[in-house]
């Protein structure tokens, strides 16, 4: 991430990284220097609320709603006539 921004001329912190893994995609951008926007559709857990209030303003959480796994939920295609 600070590769990618220095070669485009910008500061890590001029970086907003986008991402589901609170592991790698948060707290990889955070090890940078960058912003964070975790995006979820689970609560967050204890430790997820530890590291959003320890960061005020460089991480963001957006929760989804759940996948759900029923063929129902798929989009259907009709072919053309």
């Amino acid at each position: 991430m600070e590769t990618v921004a220095r070669l485009h001329g910008r500061d890590p912190a001029e970086v907003l990284h986008v991402g589901h893994s609170l592991d790698y995609d948060v707290r990889g951008a955070l090890a940078a220097g960058a912003h964070a926007l975790w995006i979820t559709s689970r609560p967050p857990s204890s430790e997820a609320l530890w590291l959003l209030a320890e960061y005020p303003g460089r991480v963001t959480s957006y929760r989804t709603s759940p996948v759900r796994s029923s063929t129902s939920s798929r989009p259907s295609f009709r072919q053309p006539r």
